[in-house]
């Protein structure tokens, strides 16, 4: 009696998967299934999804995907959905990379990694992942300890780290557990610990202990639980909102950031329309104190605000009182007001003396609904941001006349140096024919090429040792930036 055992995987979808992976995985199941060459192709056409299938059809148009072979249907979709990356760009994403502000030690020593991927460090790559590795490293202690071991190798600084790290979280759980329980035998720790292997370069984790506990005070910052995110099993989950994976949507800082500067600072950039005349800000010019100061008329505070770096440079006499006043954004976000402080407020000729909030947030002053009624705000005298900067146009105008080079457009230049590339010794020219070009972006590449011959970035010549393909990038905007593939040519040649 046989078993037939039916071919399956995963389709593609480009938010989950990355392309050269599932081909890889894809490419095993075939040797599993063992798959004939010729039936590879469709499984390959039917397995990439109907999204991918749309797209490669578009790109081959006018011919068909089944008129190609199965080796460039891959690499196709591989210049399209993984495009090479530049080599500068890589190595100044490598070089700025710090730990972040919860990332543990292996998190951190991962992302280098990745990083330094496409960066052709080639012989000196485990230099460069150490000294990124501590120049990087946000405790100070940890850095200090690394910068003062002489011989310093990536795999002894990563035992350093670790050990340093895990002490410090040991020793924290052990005094949150002294103070809430008056001794040391009710503190359980139900945590992995983790020890670096550097034969295998990677970490071995084991449970110390079977027992649960509830980590009062510990919040992962994976997905929000009272537990460290070293053993967080929402590492793999891909973030709705920033798409980065390594955390879930509502523990998502970006996000965070995001509304958090939607709660009372203005719109910084708004499409050109017919009604962008009536979205600018209504202002009002009130003395507090003997200052005059710029408030934006808001409706829907309940109160007057001021951010605290703004308040102690103008009233640092002023005593700030403690309030019991919550103030929500729009967001549902809580701001953290400081307190308040007895003003001296003149408007139209007639004195108060008014509650003015301090928020720790520094943005524009808002009056709110509190003064507005108590100060009866003629609304016939508020000013929109327009009217209020008059003259702002003409210092504009005489900022680019006299900067005119920096504004003007096209591509800048600089003059008067010349940069050289340094080759390896024995090295051989290597000439690349062109790639072929899809059809719907022919006249569009045409075009940018003219453009960059206009503006003398490119040179044409009529013979060349060296030739390397182009790499046509579509924009946001629908235009096309010409890139170089140097990979292939070029950058393995270099002394850099």
């Amino acid at each position: 009696m046989t078993t037939s055992i039916i071919f399956q995987i995963e389709m593609f979808e480009n938010s989950r998967f990355q392309w050269e992976r599932w081909v890889k995985r894809l490419e095993g199941a075939f040797d599993v299934f063992q798959i004939e060459e010729n039936k590879k192709l469709p499984y390959l056409l039917h397995y990439m999804g109907p999204d991918t299938y749309d797209l490669l059809c578009d790109k081959l148009s006018p011919n068909k995907p089944t008129d190609k072979t199965y080796n460039q249907v891959v690499k196709l979709l591989q210049d399209y959905y993984s495009p090479v990356p530049l080599e500068i760009a890589e190595n100044f994403r490598f070089h700025q990379r710090k730990q972040h502000e919860g990332e543990g030690i292996q998190e951190f020593y991962t992302a280098l990694q990745k990083l330094a991927i496409h960066c052709n460090f080639g012989d000196y790559q485990k230099k460069a992942l150490r000294n990124q590795f501590v120049f990087g490293m946000r405790s100070e202690k940890i850095q200090n300890r690394l910068l003062e071991t002489k011989d310093l190798t990536m795999d002894k600084a990563i035992e350093i780290a670790v050990g340093i790290e895990l002490s410090a979280r040991d020793t924290a759980q052990l005094h949150r557990g002294v103070s809430n329980s008056g001794t040391i035998g009710a503190v359980g720790i139900n945590r992995p610990h983790m020890k670096y292997n550097s034969k295998k370069g990677k970490f071995n984790t084991s449970n110390t202990s079977k027992k649960t506990n509830n980590f009062s005070g510990v919040k992962c910052y994976r997905c929000g639980g009272s537990h460290y995110a070293n053993s967080c099993d929402k590492s793999d989950l891909v973030c709705n909102f920033c798409r980065i994976k390594g955390h879930v949507e509502k523990v998502c800082t970006k996000k965070k950031h995001f509304h958090n500067a939607d709660q009372i600072e203005e719109i910084v950039h708004i499409e050109e329309s017919s009604q962008s005349k009536y979205r600018e800000k209504f202002m009002s010019r009130i003395k507090v104190g003997n200052k005059n100061i710029n408030f934006e008329v808001d409706s829907g505070a309940a109160v007057t605000i001021m951010g605290k770096k703004q308040f102690d440079e103008l009233f640092h006499d002023f005593t700030i009182f403690d309030t019991n006043v919550k103030l929500i954004s729009y967001c549902k976000t809580n701001l953290n007001v400081l307190g308040y402080a007895h003003v001296p407020v003149i408007y139209n000729g007639t004195s108060y003396n008014l509650n003015l909030y301090i928020v720790s947030c520094n943005r524009q002053p808002l009056l709110g609904r509190e003064w507005i009624r108590q100060i009866n705000l003629n609304f016939w005298e508020v000013r929109n941001v327009q009217n209020y900067t008059e003259g702002a146009s003409d210092i504009i105008t005489k900022l680019t006349t006299k900067y005119s080079k920096v504004f003007t457009s096209g591509i800048g230049k600089i003059h008067n140096i010349q940069a050289r590339l340094q080759l390896k010794e024995n090295t051989t020219p290597i000439f690349c024919k062109a790639r072929s070009v899809p059809f719907a972006l022919m006249s569009k590449v045409e075009t940018e090429i003219d453009n960059l011959v206009t503006q003398g970035i490119l040179t044409k010549v009529n013979f060349s040792t060296w030739a390397t393909p182009i790499v046509p990038v579509v924009k946001a905007n629908g235009k096309i930036r010409i890139c170089g593939d140097f990979k292939v040519t070029l950058n393995s040649y270099l002394q850099v």
